[in-house]
């Protein structure tokens, strides 16, 4: 999401470039699907 000119991720904080846009999204995606994982673990 862009807002004057930075960008905000999942936890608000702004930061400026793609690059680190696309990290943070890859983390999140991985943490995400993780965090799924082990939930799905855990009450099977």
């Amino acid at each position: 999401m862009r807002k004057n000119g930075y960008f905000f991720n999942v936890t608000g904080i702004p930061y400026k470039t793609d690059l680190e846009e696309q990290s943070l999204l890859l983390y999140y995606s991985l943490f995400n699907n993780s965090l799924t994982l082990t939930s799905c673990l855990l009450l099977s």
